[in-house]
C-alpha cells in the first residue's frame, strides 16, 4: 500500500493494545510518526509482540524509551508497529535500530544480514504547522537476528555477525554487589593482572583503575555491539613489553536504563529525568571501592586509583573530578557527551577551583555524530575541555589531548586509542610501591 494511503487510513486502522507501560501516542506536529511494517512474518506468529527502537538518542538502549502502538493489517499492507519521535530527536539526526528487547532480536535485511544504523531523513516541519498533524514515515523490517538458523537455515553460523565467543584474555572474575545508594544491584567485572595468583608477585598490592560500561571492556561475547575496548589484550601485552605496571582494572557494568542519569550531573537532565551522578559516585566511592579493598590486594590513595569511561562515562569522570576531589590520580575521558545542555558540566569545571587529577587523557574522534554539523561541534566542545584543564595548569605532563581523524564514537576508536591512554596514564609513580 502506498504511503499516502497507509497514512491516510492509518485512523481507520486498529491501533490496538498500546505496549505495556507505554504512554498514550502523542497528537500534533512536534512529533514524527514512524510506521513500521512488520515483513518478517512475526506479525503473524505474534501480532501483539513489542517493538523497541534502540538509537543513540537513547543511549543506545535495545529496549528504547519511547511509546509504541500496534498495527493491525490493512488491505495490502502488512500489520506492524506506531512510534511518535520527538522533533527534537528527529532534528539531531539520530541513528537507530529496531529490536524486539535485546541485541540478540536486532533487525537484519531480508537475507539475514547486519544492517547498518538507520537515520532519518531531514523533514520538512514548516509544511505540518500545529494543529495539522504529525509528518509520517514508513519503513519496514524485513527480519530479525533470531531467525537465522531456522528461517535462514544456512546462518546458523555466519560470518558476517559479529564473533560472539568470549574473548577474555587473563583472570576475569565477574560478581553482583548489592548497593544501598543505588537501590539496586549492580554487576562488576574486575580483571586480575598476569601473576596476581602466582609465584613472587603473590603477595604483591597493586593499583587499580575503574572504568565504566563494564560490558563492553573486556569481552566481546557481552558488549552491545560484539566490540570490545580490549582492556585485557592491551595491560597484558603492554604489562609484558614494561610500558605499564601490573594493574587491577575493575569494570562497572552500566545499568541500562539508568546509565544516562548514574553517569551525569545533577545539575543536567536527559530524556525528561534528572540526572544523578553524584548518587552514583557515592555508590562508587562508599560501597564498591571498599569492596574491591577488601577483597583484593590492592594500592590506594589517588597515586594508585584511576577513574574512566567513554560518551556519558566520560562525562562522569569529569563530574568525578570535581565531586571527588583528591580520590582519584588519573583520569581517562574518551569522547566525552560534554555538549550535554551547552557544555554545563565544563562551565562547571572552568569555576572548579580543587584539586585536579594528576594526569589526564581526553581523546575525540571527528566522526563522533551522524548530524550535519554535528561532527565538528561536538569536537570543538571537547576541546573546550581540553582547554580549560590547560588553563588550570596542567602541561603536556599532565594533560594529553588526542584528536583522531576519521574516529567514530564506538568501542573500535577507544581499544585503538587505549594503548597510548595506558602509557600515559599509569606511567610512575602511579603504581609504585609506597614507601
Amino acid at each position: 500500500m502506498p504511503l499516502r494511503a497507509f497514512a491516510a487510513s492509518l485512523l481507520a486502522l486498529a491501533l490496538v493494545c498500546v505496549a505495556a507501560g507505554a504512554q498514550p501516542v502523542r497528537r500534533g506536529a512536534e512529533y514524527l510518526r514512524l510506521i513500521v511494517l512488520d515483513r518478517s512474518g512475526l506479525f503473524e506468529t505474534e501480532p501483539l509482540g513489542t517493538l523497541f527502537l534502540a538509537s543513540s538518542a537513547t543511549q543506545w538502549n535495545p529496549r528504547g524509551q519511547w511509546s509504541m502502538a500496534h498495527v493491525s493489517p490493512a488491505g495490502d499492507a502488512p500489520g506492524g508497529w506506531m512510534f511518535e519521535i520527538p522533533r527534537a530527536a528527529a532534528e539531531a539526526g539520530m541513528e537507530f535500530k529496531f529490536t524486539r528487547g535485546g541485541w540478540e532480536t536486532v533487525e537484519v535485511d531480508a537475507r539475514g544480514r547486519d544492517l547498518p544504523n538507520r537515520t532519518l531523513p531531514a523533514v520538512d516541519w514548516s509544511a505540518h504547522p500545529a494543529g495539522s498533524g504529525p509528518p509520517v514515515l514508513e519503513l519496514s523490517v524485513e527480519g530479525f537476528a533470531d531467525q537465522r538458523g531456522t528461517r535462514w537455515p544456512e546462518m546458523t553460523s555466519n560470518p558476517q555477525q559479529p564473533d560472539r565467543t568470549p574473548s577474555v584474555v587473563g583472570e576475569l572474575e565477574i560478581s553482583r554487589i548489592a548497593s544501598a545508594v543505588l537501590g539496586a544491584e549492580r554487576t562488576v567485572r574486575v580483571w586480575l593482572p598476569p601473576g596476581y595468583r602466582a609465584g613472587e608477585q603473590a603477595s604483591r598490592r597493586y593499583p587499580v583503575l575503574y572504568l565504566n560500561d563494564g560490558q563492553n571492556l573486556f569481552d566481546r561475547a557481552t558488549s552491545f555491539i560484539g566490540v570490545e575496548w580490549q582492556v585485557d589484550e592491551t595491560l597484558t601485552r603492554l604489562i609484558g613489553e614494561g610500558k605499564a605496571p601490573g594493574t587491577i582494572v575493575v569494570g562497572i557494568d552500566n545499568g541500562g536504563d539508568t546509565r544516562a542519569v548514574d553517569y551525569n550531573p545533577p545539575y543536567t537532565t536527559f530524556q525528561g529525568k534528572t540526572n544523578a551522578a553524584d548518587r552514583y559516585m557515592k555508590f562508587v566511592t562508599d560501597e564498591l571501592m571498599p569492596w574491591v579493598n577488601a577483597r583484593y590486594r590492592t594500592l590506594t590513595g589517588p597515586e594508585h586509583t584511576g577513574f574512566g569511561g567513554s560518551s556519558f562515562g566520560g562525562n562522569v569522570t569529569v563530574f568525578a573530578m570535581m565531586n571527588n576531589p583528591g580520590v582519584f590520580g588519573v583520569a581517562l575521558v574518551e569522547s566525552p557527551a560534554v555538549l550535554l545542555e551547552g557544555q554545563k558540566i565544563t562551565d562547571k569545571l572552568a569555576e572548579f577551583s580543587g584539586p585536579l587529577p594528576g594526569r589526564v587523557f581526553i581523546a575525540v574522534g571527528t566522526r563522533e555524530t551522524s548530524r550535519v554539523g554535528g561532527d565538528e561541534a561536538y569536537t570543538q566542545a571537547v576541546r573546550r575541555l581540553a582547554d580549560v584543564l590547560r588553563s588550570k595548569g596542567l602541561g603536556d605532563d599532565r594533560l594529553k589531548f588526542v584528536i583522531e581523524q576519521g574516529a567514530e564514537h564506538n568501542e573500535a576508536a577507544w581499544a585503538r586509542r587505549l594503548p597510548g591512554a595506558v602509557e600515559f596514564l599509569l606511567r610512575p609513580p602511579f603504581g609504585a610501591p609506597s614507601r
